[in-house]
């Protein structure tokens, strides 16, 4: 997701009166209100619940790995062009 993306996606929430902005753009908080938290378990409670840190690191690692492959791709192409613009 793009940060535009995201910040469109942030705006819309604050003015729903779902989350507040902090002092910055980077911070935002839940509103701090019960209908909110009954509202939001409701629809989220299992994903809560069966939330797994450990998963996202995975998750995280393994797009790297992917990221990494196609950077050493990227690489390779590029040192054979100039190889075979060395050999002209």
């Amino acid at each position: 997701m793009t940060d535009e993306t995201l910040g469109k996606k942030l705006e819309a929430l604050v003015k729903g009166d779902i989350i507040e902005q902090g002092q910055s753009n980077f911070r935002y908080r839940a509103v701090r209100d019960n209908i909110f938290d009954k509202v939001f378990r409701g629809v989220y409670q299992d994903e809560i619940e069966h939330f797994n840190v450990k998963d996202i690191g995975r998750e995280y690692a393994k797009s790297f790995e992917k990221l990494k492959r196609q950077y050493r791709r990227l690489l390779l192409k590029e040192n054979l062009q100039r190889l075979k613009s060395m050999r002209i």
